[in-house]
């Protein structure tokens, strides 16, 4: 992983948030992530337990694009 942030608010929620190497596949991290939340779910309290953890996977890539043009509309792109 590259890195790892959290947070948690006043009501109990908390979120972890791990963020993986630019060209690790996205299904492998989230198969990694998964083993190792079950690595620890005999560890967490009862009520964490009972409430549930979920694991989603998100990808955050956005798009660039660009056009190039000439006022004399001689190139477009």
């Amino acid at each position: 992983m590259r890195y790892i942030s959290s947070s948690s608010t006043n009501s109990g929620t908390s979120s972890i948030e791990t963020t993986p190497s630019d060209r690790y596949d996205l299904d492998i991290a989230a198969v990694d992530v998964q083993n190792r939340v079950a690595s620890v779910t005999g560890r967490l309290p009862a009520a964490v337990n009972a409430t549930g953890i979920s694991i989603t996977k998100a990808n955050d890539n956005f798009v660039f694009g660009a056009g190039f043009f000439t006022r004399d509309s001689r190139y477009f792109a």
